[in-house]
């Protein structure tokens, strides 16, 4: 169990909480871990998962989670971590809840390098955003944009 597992965990459940499609089971899981972050992290948490609700696109929301809760110790990880599961659980079943989470797929790349640096296999996204500056080698293969109406360059 790690932060970036709980980050992501947060991000999908932030993304789908406020939709009418989506399963109750699903919402009330995320609500679930919400509240356990809360009771870790605080009012301050809690506050940053309203902001990130209310804009699961923003950069600066999600950074202030991650502010907030990537500093947790495998101790609070593991006590999160029935609930972390049980969102995860959740969102595989819930087909909606994935076609909403796809929907906005994004993918942000600042790379910086002197030499090789390759991405493969990389699906589903979105919008892909790549800010290169490469003294050499830099590629990327096999990019399958979402198959929706808004497709990348």
């Amino acid at each position: 169990m790690d932060v970036a597992l709980l980050m992501t965990a947060l991000h999908a459940g932030a993304t789908i909480v406020g939709t009418e499609v989506v399963k109750e089971i699903t919402k009330d899981a995320y609500k679930s871990l919400k509240s356990g972050v809360a009771r870790l992290f605080g009012a301050r948490a809690s506050t940053a998962l309203d902001r990130l609700e209310s804009s699961p696109a923003d950069e600066a929301a999600a950074n202030a989670v991650k502010g907030i809760v990537g500093s947790a110790t495998d101790e609070e990880l593991q006590g999160l971590k029935d609930q972390i599961n049980a969102l995860l659980a959740a969102l595989k079943s819930d087909e909606q809840a994935q076609q909403l989470i796809l929907s906005i797929a994004k993918i942000k790349v600042d790379v910086e390098a002197g030499g090789n640096v390759i991405l493969e296999d990389i699906h589903g996204a979105r919008d892909i955003d790549v800010k290169a500056k490469a003294g050499d080698d830099f590629v990327m293969k096999n990019i399958a944009m979402h198959s929706g109406d808004s497709r990348g360059n």
